[in-house]
């Protein structure tokens, strides 16, 4: 019982963590954090939505990230419609994501793994964030808050091995089809 609370504080350490990471961001790690291109998610919100211009003028690029990016941020900017807001919110629903997907993605492989395991990684999974803070070098952790860059291609990565092991495990033909689908 006491290993299921000490789970719980390890997901809210790691929430603590995002919003220390978040509160210590300043001068040129805010121009890091809100660059030309991590503000096209926000600029195509604002073409298809606000303005209702559409697409043209656009070019986007070959992989253009409808899920989890678009989806996720468009969902979040429709709440929030402050895109400042929209954006340290994704990253930090981005950053949950990522840390319960680790999580499924172990209990998939190794179904009874101790809860021990799991919240050891929850309580190192926040080093990445501790290195904007303590360090004032806030690349690392941009990389797991960043939008578009990637991070979004590596959730689809946890999702596929997810659904792999998951196939590989009970022999379902749909979680073959979803590892298809989501590495598509």
């Amino acid at each position: 019982r006491t290993v299921g609370i000490v789970y719980w504080i390890s997901w809210i350490i790691n929430i603590l963590f995002i919003l220390i990471s978040f509160a210590s961001i300043e001068g040129y790690d805010l121009r890091t954090y809100y660059n030309s291109d991590t503000l096209y998610l926000a600029s195509l919100y604002k073409d298809l939505f606000t303005d209702h211009t559409g697409l043209s003028g656009w070019h986007l690029n070959a992989a253009p990230n409808f899920f989890p990016d678009m989806s996720l941020y468009f969902i979040i900017n429709a709440i929030f419609e402050d895109f400042r807001t929209a954006y340290l919110v994704y990253s930090g629903i981005q950053y949950l994501i990522i840390l319960a997907l680790l999580n499924v993605l172990l209990k998939t492989i190794k179904q009874n793994v101790n809860v021990n395991y799991l919240t050891l990684v929850n309580l190192i999974f926040p080093v990445f964030l501790m290195v904007a803070f303590l360090s004032n070098y806030f690349i690392y952790t941009y990389y797991l808050f960043s939008h578009s860059f990637h991070t979004g291609m590596f959730i689809n990565v946890l999702l596929a091995l997810i659904f792999f092991f998951s196939y590989i495990r009970k022999k379902r033909k749909y979680a073959l089809w979803l590892t298809a689908f989501i590495t598509l």
